[in-house]
């Protein structure tokens, strides 16, 4: 991606250049045409899941898509600066990227507002870890929900449905950390 880019002009521009139509990429990522036109357009925001299977179906890396810099797996320092922010318009969520590679590990600050529930995650490979940095959060891990507090952590097995949600007046704000199955 060209540096400054957005999301959805990175997917855009890439599925041009393979001469791919909208439905193409519905087709090869089994995301419906009308989701991929939201975040080519900056509408909305994909989940880290549909992010890979985009990424795959255009054989680039997310970190492609997301404007990084391809580089050797190295050790990065990413500045406060410079993280990549994802805004998902409606929904009140904002992810601050931490990580240069998110095929290898995704690790994010998320703020999200008042009482907003966060996407369901269904179930998938690797572990995901939450910490709270500010207010609290509910996090649902299969059937079982825990209400977390500053400073409280969760590890979780990402093979069960997850989902976190603010559970207060006030915003959360929170660390996310996914490791991918290999």
């Amino acid at each position: 991606a060209r540096p400054g880019a957005t999301l959805g002009e990175s997917v855009r521009r890439v599925r041009a250049t393979r001469g791919l139509s909208l439905r193409a990429l519905s087709d090869r990522t089994g995301l419906s045409p009308s989701l991929l036109s939201q975040v080519e357009r900056g509408l909305s925001d994909p989940s880290l899941s549909s992010l890979r299977r985009v990424a795959q179906a255009l054989n680039v890396s997310v970190a492609d898509l997301l404007g990084e810099q391809q580089q050797e797996r190295a050790s990065k320092v990413i500045r406060r600066t410079a993280r990549t922010r994802l805004l998902s318009p409606g929904v009140g969520a904002l992810h601050e990227l931490l990580s240069g590679d998110v095929e290898r590990i995704d690790a994010r600050i998320v703020t999200i507002d008042p009482g907003v529930a966060g996407t369901e995650h269904a179930p998938h490979g690797g572990t995901e870890f939450v910490l709270v940095l500010e207010g609290s959060l509910e996090v649902m891990m299969g059937d079982t929900v825990e209400v977390l507090h500053l400073g409280d952590a969760a590890t979780i097995e990402a093979s069960m449905t997850h989902r976190v949600a603010a559970s207060q007046d006030v915003p959360a704000r929170y660390l996310w950390i996914t490791v991918p199955q290999k």
